[in-house]
Formats: C-alpha cells, structure tokens, sequence
C-alpha cells in the first residue's frame, strides 16, 4: 500500500513556515534546521521503500529550508558589517587625551574690516578681544582628534570643527577665539548644544548673526554701534550693554520669556532710555522658540 511520508510532509509545512517566521532571530532558526534535517530524513526514507511517496514535499521542504537559512545568514552579515562600520566611528572617551590647539590668522596691514564665520558643535564657546597681532587666534582644549578648519580668502575668514567622531565617555570641547580690536568685524556664529558667552568690549563689530540650537549665550556688547540678527530654538539669551548706549531689541517667536525691565516697550519692541532714531545704537532682531531673553546694562 502507497503512502505519504510523514517526515516529508514535515519538511515541507516547516520549510514553509520557516519563510514565514524565519528572520525571527531564535524561533526562525528552529524552523530553519527542523525543515532541512525533516527533507532529508524524508527523501532517505522514500528512497529505502518505493512504497512510500512525497519526494517532492520533502525536496521543496529542504530547499525552503536551505534557502532561508542562507538569507538568515546574510542578514545576519549585514547586521555584523552594519555594527563594524558604526563602531569604528566611535572612540572610547577614556582612550582620548585632551588636546591643547592653538590656530590663527596673523595680521596683514592695509585690512580694516573681515568677515568671520565660525562653525561650532557642542561644548563651551568664548569671543573676545585679543592681540592686535592676529585677525584671529584661536585656542582649542579638546579630545577631537582632528583640528578645527581654519581658511582666510577674499577678506573672509573661516573656521570650522570638522569632526564627525563620536565618544563614549566624558567629552571636552572648550574653543576661545581672540579678534583683533583693530578690525571691524561682520561676525556670524552657528552653534548647536553650546554654553557661548560672546564678549565684544574691546571689539568693532558691525554685525552679528547666530544660528543655535539649545543654548546658554552670554553677549556683552561693547559701545560700537552693531546690527544683530539671533535666530534660535529652545534657549537662554543674557544679554549685556553698556550704560548710556542705545538700544533696541525686536522678538519674535512663542513661548518667550523676557526680562528686559530696564527697557521702554513700544510697538512689540524694547528700547533703551538713551535710544534715538537716528543715533549710534545696538539694533537686535530675534527669532526664539521656546526661549528666554534678558537684558540689562553694565
């Protein structure tokens, strides 16, 4: 009497619900190895007894089986390749020494106003005035291994942190950059998750552009009359002018928080008591989201 074999059968519903389930990281390889070691039992077993058919369930449950254990191993490459490639682009912060950096533009005559630009990730931030003997010094104490970008072309300098590692551990980011006090300066800063604290007494800056993420900024404004633009998400501007200089400050944006009571608001704008419509004055426009703004005089 003819008759199916179990075994191939087997194979056959496992190869099949091995391709169902089979990238399940434990239960898919059950499947996996029950259908092949079920097809090749079956396919033994019909070749002893002629009397027993189902070769072709047993084969297909073999090949099903095969097949998705191959692609199991595969995916199972990929995912080791992807993870290799992730982690060589991370340093362990206990295997990176702290750096001290020390970049600058030396000065040249017959230069009276540069643009700068600086590019900054996270960590803390500080502008001030510095020697008259550099358009631009800067000071870097990290754990990067790679420098800042520095270029200067066209009355135009640059200056950018390239690094694109990523740390496990404590990280140290601390960037002071010095501007000559001989120079008018059009400054523009883009920073992310930073602490800035932008000290421009001493310095002749024309205009004053930032770009930030989630940060704490102090801006100490010296008496040159400067034109800023602040453009910001969730963040803390503290913002200091000296006395008897002229000011007014526009925001713009939800959810602010402003503490400017020495200042006369009119027209959704605050100005300072020394503030004339056609006098030398700190012009200040501000995007924030959720944000708060302080000012006050020193």
């Amino acid at each position: 009497m003819v008759k199916t074999s179990s075994m191939a059968v087997a194979s056959l519903v496992l190869g099949i619900v091995s391709i169902i389930l089979g990238l399940i990281p434990v239960i898919g390889w059950v499947f996996v190895v029950l259908a092949i070691i079920f097809g090749i039992l079956g396919i033994k077993e019909i070749e002893k007894n002629r009397q027993i058919t189902g070769k072709g369930m047993a084969i297909a449950g073999l090949i099903m089986g095969v097949v998705m254990g191959i692609i199991k191993i595969l995916f199972i490459i990929l995912i080791a390749a992807g993870l290799m490639a992730g982690l060589s682009l991370f340093k362990f912060g206990t295997s990176n020494e702290i750096r001290d950096v020390e970049q600058n533009i030396a000065s040249e005559s017959g230069v009276g106003s540069l643009d700068v630009e600086i590019d900054f990730g996270a960590g803390d931030l500080d502008i001030m005035s510095g020697s008259n003997d550099y358009f631009l010094n800067s000071i870097l104490r990290t754990t990067d291994t790679q420098n800042p970008s520095l270029s200067y072309e066209d009355d135009k300098i640059t200056m950018s942190r390239d690094s694109e590692e990523f740390y496990f551990g404590k990280q140290t980011f601390e960037w002071d950059v010095e501007l000559s006090p001989d120079i008018e300066y059009d400054l523009e800063l883009n920073y992310g998750a930073a602490k800035a604290n932008v000290d421009l007494k001493g310095l002749k800056v024309n205009s004053l552009d930032i770009s930030s993420g989630a940060t704490e900024t102090e801006i100490i404004f010296s008496d040159y009359p400067t034109s800023v633009d602040i453009g910001t998400g969730a963040s803390s501007y503290n913002l200091k002018f000296p006395s008897g200089v002229g000011v007014v400050i526009d925001i713009d944006g939800g959810a602010v928080g402003i503490d400017l009571d020495d200042f006369i608001e009119k027209n959704e704008k605050y100005y300072s008591e020394d503030y004339t419509e056609d006098g030398d004055n700190i012009v200040i426009n501000i995007e924030a989201g959720a944000s708060s703004i302080d000012g006050d005089f020193y």
